[in-house]
């Protein structure tokens, strides 16, 4: 780790071992990943996974940039504006297995994430680089 900033985990890069995800929940994620790379011009794989490892003082940092997301965005947002940062953050691919008993109402969760999207491309005209 001494050499990375953020290790992100995902399911997307070669690599990956996914298993009983359902093809709904596949294609959902994927295109979120898209919109995410499409709207707010970041490259990354993958951005919900919850394997996140960071630095303890650039997620300091990146928390103090004012992170508002609370739920399930945080991470997205906390990896966008790491990017936003020109702070590296290296992917993994990692081994998932889907319980395959989600309660997740993905037309409400689509609904808040392109929300919190575009609050983060307007943000993007003002936001400061973090100081490394």
């Amino acid at each position: 780790m001494d050499k990375y900033e953020i290790i992100n985990g995902s399911r997307i890069l070669k690599g990956s071992v996914v298993k009983n995800r359902s093809i709904l929940r596949e294609n959902t994620s994927r295109t979120f990943n898209q919109l995410v790379t499409w709207i707010l011009n970041v490259r990354l794989t993958y951005r919900m996974y919850g394997f996140k490892l960071f630095k303890k003082p650039t997620v300091i940092q990146l928390i103090n940039t004012g992170i508002r997301t609370e739920g399930w965005f945080f991470f997205s947002e906390l990896l966008v504006k790491a990017i936003w940062s020109d702070i590296t953050v290296t992917e993994i691919p990692v081994r998932w297995t889907d319980a395959g008993h989600s309660k997740v109402d993905i037309a409400m969760l689509t609904g808040q994430y392109l929300k919190e999207i575009f609050r983060l491309k307007k943000e993007r005209e003002n936001f400061k680089k973090l100081e490394k």
